[in-house]
């Protein structure tokens, strides 16, 4: 449970400006697994294999969040967004303390704009960069990310007064990151890099 404090200010016919806090919400998971006899003696020990102990409960706290955003709308068929999030990972409680291997929160800056063709078609175009500033301590084999951008188009079609149907495609660019570990076997680089493609489809009924 957490809560929300947020305002949606219209000025006028071109301008509407918003803002959200959400605040900390804390969260504890139960597991429920099943390891062999060698495993679940390690996991007593072993910091990594502990968080997936049969019955241990994990600290992963959702962090808070705070959002700012503006829309401008030089002409009724045309509207542009920009927007900010900032999550403050630093004090949301995770499994091992790991909140205090991020060095900072993290932030995101959005922009998108939005165009009525016709009465029937509207498309819009859409990017948004992610920071993320964690140590190389932070990143493991088993959870990582790195600082990204996302671009994405869509199209809706307003197929009657009360349904529309919407078609999207975005792409995630994630940088990549190189991270060495001294271990007892010597020195351990790992390369960290992901990507992802969405397709997304909807359908929207006005009541």
């Amino acid at each position: 449970v957490a809560p929300i404090i947020g305002i949606d200010w219209k000025i006028n016919d071109r301008w509407n400006v918003a803002a959200k806090y959400e605040f900390k919400t804390r969260m504890r998971l139960k597991n429920k697994s099943e390891m062999n006899d060698y495993a679940a003696a390690l996991s007593q020990t072993n910091a990594v294999l502990g968080q997936f102990a049969d019955g241990s409960k994990v600290a992963c706290d959702m962090p808070a969040l705070f959002t700012i955003g503006a829309q401008y709308s030089p002409i009724s068929s045309l509207r542009l967004n920009a927007g900010y999030h900032f999550y403050d990972d630093c004090h949301a409680t995770q499994y091992g303390d790991k909140q205090k291997l991020v060095n900072s929160g993290t932030f995101e800056v959005l922009a998108g704009v939005e165009y009525d063709i016709c009465k029937l078609v509207t498309v819009s175009a859409g990017w948004q960069t992610t920071n993320y500033d964690l140590s190389d301590e932070h990143m493991n084999d088993l959870s990582f990310t790195t600082s990204s951008n996302s671009i994405g188009g869509g199209v809706r079609i307003h197929a009657t007064q009360r349904t529309s149907i919407d078609l999207g495609y975005m792409q995630t660019l994630y940088k990549s990151r190189d991270v060495a570990t001294q271990t007892a076997a010597g020195v351990k680089n790992d390369h960290y890099y992901r990507t992802n493609r969405v397709i997304g489809v909807g359908v929207n009924i006005a009541f």
